[in-house]
């Protein structure tokens, strides 16, 4: 198999590859950690999965996920700046100290 990475749904140059590797399947079911040095703050990323030479089609859309690998609002964080997360009725703060250091509020 081979992993590649692209700003489109079709055609195009790919952002990043992994290169042929042997991966096992069972079941249809297999795993791959994947580790693109892509900047994912400023493009749709699209997958395509090649296997045995062979393009499968449609390339998969990367989507947000729970556990983001990148998040505006904590890019924006500064020093006496404050995150709020609602979880039901629960709100919480994360934020930083004068000295960066994180806390939670």
């Amino acid at each position: 198999m081979n992993f590649k990475m692209y700003e489109s749904e079709a055609g195009g140059t790919a952002l990043w590859e992994s290169g042929n590797k042997n991966i096992s399947v069972t079941s249809g079911i297999f795993t791959y950690t994947m580790s693109p040095n892509i900047d994912w703050r400023k493009k749709d990323i699209w997958l395509q999965l090649v296997v045995n030479g062979i393009e499968l089609a449609p390339r998969e859309k990367i989507m947000a996920q729970a556990y983001a690998l990148h998040s505006k609002s904590a890019e924006n964080l500064t020093a006496s700046s404050e995150i709020k997360v609602n979880i039901s009725t629960i709100t919480s703060s994360i934020g930083l100290n004068n000295s960066g250091d994180r806390i939670i509020l």
